[in-house]
């Protein structure tokens, strides 16, 4: 049996997902809504299948059924369910294969939450979120359900309070 040398290795709530030494992506377990971007629902829990993406991917982020990846070139993907718009294209609908980013920017990261929601840091350093709005913003109005990744809201700045001399 031949050994897999893995780069990195990321765990979500039922699947696991991998970066192989040669640049392979690879997913195991539970895939439901099509959560290891295999193409197919089917669960792959006692080993592990190639996710079904034409251009690598650099980075990976699993959270509940949901996962993202972003390629060395800077475009992300994200595969699975997409209650919230969690997936960032601009759809409600479940891909058991990764989809683009409805955003025409280049990513450095994606992280996607535990709740239905992902953000993602650009290669400028903007961050832009999108899916569900559990919490309200404290800097602004609370926002609803993004369906595409939208920039975040800077914190206002607040003068340095003065020292007691």
């Amino acid at each position: 049996m031949r050994r897999l040398k893995f780069v990195t290795i990321v765990n979500g709530i039922h699947s696991s997902c991998g970066i192989l030494a040669d640049g392979r992506n690879v997913c195991g377990g539970s895939n439901r809504f099509g959560a290891l971007g295999i193409g197919s629902s089917e669960n792959w829990y006692y080993g592990l299948a190639p996710i079904a993406s034409d251009e690598p991917f650099v980075s990976i982020s699993l959270a509940w059924y949901t996962g993202c990846g972003v390629t060395a070139a800077g475009a992300a993907y994200c595969w699975g369910t997409n209650g919230d718009h969690v997936l960032g294209d601009g759809t409600l609908t479940h891909a058991t294969a990764p989809v683009p980013f409805d955003a025409p920017y280049t990513w450095r990261q994606v992280q996607v939450g535990a709740w239905r929601h992902a953000c993602g840091l650009t290669v400028d350093g903007d961050i832009y979120c999108w899916g569900a709005a559990l919490y309200p913003d404290p800097y602004g109005p609370a926002p609803a359900a993004t369906a595409t990744p939208a920039p975040t809201l800077a914190p206002p700045a607040h003068p340095t309070p003065a020292r007691p001399r």
